[in-house]
């Protein structure tokens, strides 16, 4: 119900395909979107297969034969990753229907002291979806001169989520640094696959929004799972 200038949301019954008829909150009072207030307003599910990236990765290490490099050759390079997102606690408790899976994209340049410098983005970056996100980062390449190379990352980033809310889609924003963890396996000369694990520290602090304002940051906290490829150029 709407009651004079300020909004008091109930679900009072379930429809058809949808979650369990619940109370949505109080928290939209005099046009303030509050912490636990936009539950059932998440952004949609998207549904994507992903076989088929797993799949791909595996025939183009079987493609290049899986020969070892001797060493990790400095140059740009461009990166791929398809990751799975474990949300914190008040990221579950205040959306519903978040996306898990996500396509990264990098492009950075390694140099001969084992270091690297990398940009990093998301397909909804480019595709205008619901959660963008974009990035800059630095690494660390151990074991440089063999096959296997464990990787430590360190980066800032900026994050977005869309969510349909009454009268408005408003576009959360929020930023923070992330510490990552992987290790990649050398392919071919120019080619590795690997497995990374990213933490990111993450506050949701501005409502980009018509009608609403953020009476609160909200704790954007995740984690990372991904399987990743690289290519030199």
């Amino acid at each position: 119900m709407v009651k004079g200038s300020s909004w008091t949301l109930y679900i009072l019954a379930n429809r058809p395909g949808s979650p369990p008829a619940s109370r949505a909150g109080e928290g939209l009072e005099n046009g303030a979107v509050e912490n636990g207030a936009i539950k059932e307003f998440g952004v949609p599910i998207k549904v994507r297969t992903r076989y088929g990236v797993i799949v791909s990765v595996l025939a183009f290490g079987l493609v290049c034969g899986f020969h070892e490099t001797a060493h990790a050759e400095p140059g740009a390079y461009w990166g791929f990753e398809e990751a799975y997102i474990d949300y914190g606690s008040e990221m579950k408790n205040t959306f519903t229907h978040l996306q898990s899976w996500f396509e990264y994209f990098n492009i950075g340049y390694s140099f001969e002291f084992p270091v690297f410098l990398e940009a990093e983005f998301n397909l909804d970056l480019i595709t205008n979806g619901n959660q963008p996100f974009y990035g800059a980062a630095v690494g660390y390449t151990f074991r440089a001169d063999q096959a296997l190379r464990p990787i430590l990352k360190v980066g800032w980033e900026r994050d977005g989520l869309k969510v349909n809310l009454p009268s408005d889609k408003v576009t959360f924003w929020g930023g923070g640094y992330s510490i990552g963890i992987g290790v990649d396996y050398a392919i071919a000369p120019v080619a590795t696959v690997g497995l990374a694990v990213t933490k990111r520290f993450i506050t949701y602090d501005y409502l980009q929004s018509n009608v609403y304002k953020l009476s609160g940051n909200i704790n954007g906290d995740q984690i990372t799972y991904g399987i990743r490829m690289q290519v030199n150029f």
